[in-house]
């Protein structure tokens, strides 16, 4: 199955492809540009694709000929908590851009963390 990876550059996302690689998976990982691959450029079964979600475009030529979708992306505290606007384009607008670039019929794995119920601290 070929599985599309948000945030495939990330912690979580590593560990991720890893493990879908190694039970047989063909990954797309998507991630921004500038982000560290090292970890992922030597993986078997792992395709990188450099984009942004916030860029409709680049989440829609990703997303080709994928069989289903892991999304992690996102912007985390305390970035988050300190950009409203950055973290409404990215974790809003950004999973809408993966949902609507997502073929129709495939799975769509969607994670998240104790981040989602907004301001940890007072």
């Amino acid at each position: 199955m070929t599985i599309i990876l948000t945030g495939g550059a990330g912690r979580l996302g590593c560990l991720t492809a890893k493990q879908l690689t190694e039970r047989g998976h063909r990954v797309k990982a998507f991630d921004l540009p500038h982000v560290n691959w090292s970890h992922l450029e030597a993986l078997p079964g792992t395709t990188i694709y450099r984009g942004d979600i916030t860029d409709p475009e680049s989440v829609e030529k990703a997303c080709r000929g994928v069989e289903a979708v892991v999304h992690l992306a996102a912007v985390l505290p305390p970035v988050s908590e300190a950009s409203r606007e950055l973290t409404q384009r990215v974790n809003v607008q950004g999973t809408l851009n993966v949902l609507e670039a997502s073929p129709p019929d495939a799975p769509i794995v969607f994670a998240s963390s104790i981040s989602t119920y907004g301001i940890t601290h007072q």
